[in-house]
């Protein structure tokens, strides 16, 4: 019996050995499990299935939880989607976002950007945006004559503004009034001359009027120059408004003007006295006549 007893013992302890070497011959890709396209880890074994940002499906782990990828499952540690996206109908997607905070982010970054011409314009305007000056103008705009309204504009020798607006890609100098502009919110308007930046061509009267929210703006007849992407013979329409303290060292309000469908940058507005806003700035509407029309006829 000792005998027998010693060969079991031998062959249970060889057995053992042959088992344990079988175990650590398998291959890490073997047994690998949880990792990304590897199989999804036995529902027992410590841990999650699949390992963070990737779910099972049909046995197997998956990415999920990022851009326009399906949603992580709600029971899996940690969120369903990605920072910066959100859970819609089991993806996790983009959040659109407003209109109102995309075009004030670029109307600051662009503001910068036309810095030496929003600053040759304002230069511009605190020498010849005097009372003298205004008169005159506001008297030739009602005037309706737009070769008095030119030789008014001449006399502000704009040269300086012209060169700046060609260098900065623009084809219109738009030189106006503005006046009657509520406190608080409300609504302005603007009439005033376009002219080809080239100096040559023809100069439409126009009006525009804008529709604000949220806004303090000084109110009395400020002068105002802009500049547009378009000929003076397009720049009628309606447009984004985006209004703010748009800090480029000139201590002037500043309007950027976005085309409504496309939201390209269209146009600048600049002027000393007007434009100031709370914190954030606004979003207005603003449509611009090119006369004759009938919106003229109430503005002049």
């Amino acid at each position: 019996m000792d005998k027998l007893s010693k060969i079991l013992k031998a062959q249970i302890t060889l057995f053992v050995i042959c088992f344990a070497t079988s175990l650590t011959n398998i291959t890490p890709a073997q047994a690998a499990c949880g990792g990304y396209n590897q199989k999804a880890c036995p529902i027992f074994k410590k841990g999650s299935v699949c390992r963070s940002w990737l779910t099972n499906v049909r046995g197997i782990c998956r990415p999920c939880g990022g851009q326009n990828q399906r949603a992580c499952p709600i029971t899996k540690k940690g969120k369903a989607c990605k920072r910066g996206l959100k859970w819609k109908l089991g993806k996790c997607i983009k959040p659109k976002q407003s209109v109102k905070k995309k075009l004030l982010r670029d109307a600051k970054i662009r503001a910068q950007r036309f810095k030496p011409m929003i600053n040759t314009i304002a230069n511009t305007l605190r020498r010849v945006g005097n009372k003298q000056m205004i008169r005159r103008l506001n008297a030739a705009l009602k005037s309706k004559n737009p070769a008095r309204i030119r030789n008014v504009i001449q006399d502000m020798q704009t040269r300086a503004v012209r060169v700046a607006l060609q260098k900065a890609g623009f084809r219109t100098l738009a030189v106006g009034i503005q006046s009657s502009v509520a406190v608080a919110g409300g609504y302005g308007r603007e009439t005033g001359l376009a002219l080809p930046v080239s100096g040559r061509g023809h100069a439409p009267l126009y009006v525009s009027k804008t529709y604000f929210g949220g806004v303090i703006l000084g109110v009395g007849n400020d002068l105002v120059m802009s500049a547009f992407t378009d000929n003076p013979n397009n720049v009628g329409g309606a447009l984004y408004a985006a209004i703010g303290n748009f800090d480029v060292g000139s201590g002037v309000g500043v309007v950027l003007w976005y085309d409504k469908r496309t939201l390209l940058i269209k146009g600048v507005s600049v002027g000393i006295g007007i434009g100031s806003v709370g914190a954030g700035g606004a979003i207005g509407h603003g449509t611009t006549y090119l006369c004759p029309s009938r919106a003229c006829n109430k503005v002049f």
